[in-house]
């Protein structure tokens, strides 16, 4: 009875230790014939954990298989637009052009206070538009200005210089000669900057209607304050 109960044991002892070995991922020949196949554990294929062996009781021990995770592909990058392809480019406007300033051309007469301000333009012709100035106080000249629209590489330049009525140069010879360039450009408005240190610093052409614009000229002084000369020009039929 007592050799009996031994081997019993034994083979009690045996099975445990087999299935501890197959939990393990040790495979094991000593296996009884008819115990349920145990499948090998790999990290990440089962999940839960299992009961022990004596408190779950010999063939008991089970694993629920799942899917092992989804890992991104290394090679195969998502393909991202940045913010600044997927916006659209604004649309760049074409460089002004000489003829845009066609509808200067004529006679046009302005009022300046007391003072009548009188301006003749050229048809666009040869890269240029001629135009002369000329200011009239008490039925007598104040001021004569000669100037051109000059269409150049670095774009179109107002140029102009001033004279007193006996055609003598207002200012220096070489400082007397102002170049303007053109600084904004729309529909209805023009503006130019003094490229030098000259006066008026800034030229405004607005466009109010097909006959009517007007001049703003910003003069800023070594002293005293800044003042604009505004005047309304309307064409001569």
């Amino acid at each position: 009875m007592k050799r009996a109960g031994f081997y019993k044991f034994c083979l009690l002892w045996v099975a445990v230790m087999a299935l501890v070995l197959a939990a393990m991922g040790i495979p094991s020949s000593a296996a009884p014939s008819g115990s349920q196949p145990v499948g090998r554990y790999r990290p990440g294929a089962f999940s839960g954990v299992p009961q022990h062996p004596i408190e779950a009781g010999v063939g008991s021990v089970s694993f629920s298989r799942q899917a092992p995770e989804a890992r991104p592909n290394k090679s195969s990058k998502a393909t991202r637009s940045s913010p600044n392809e997927s916006m659209s480019k604004p649309p760049q406007m074409p460089r002004p052009a000489l003829s845009d300033f066609a509808w200067l051309e004529g006679k046009w007469l302005g009022n300046w206070g007391p003072r009548v301000a009188e301006q003749i333009w050229t048809a666009p012709k040869g890269g240029q538009m001629l135009g002369l100035f000329r200011v009239v106080a008490n039925d007598k000249p104040v001021v004569i200005e000669l100037f051109s629209l000059v269409d150049t590489p670095e774009g179109v330049e107002l140029k102009f210089r001033h004279f007193t009525p006996a055609l003598a140069p207002w200012e220096q010879s070489d400082a007397g000669l102002m170049t303007m360039k053109l600084n904004e450009f729309g529909p209805a408005t023009l503006v130019f900057e003094n490229a030098g240190d000259g006066q008026p610093r800034r030229a405004m052409f607005i466009r109010t209607d097909p006959d009517t614009y007007i001049s703003k000229s910003e003069i800023v002084p070594l002293t005293g304050g800044a003042h604009t000369a505004e005047i309304t020009y309307r064409r001569q039929k």
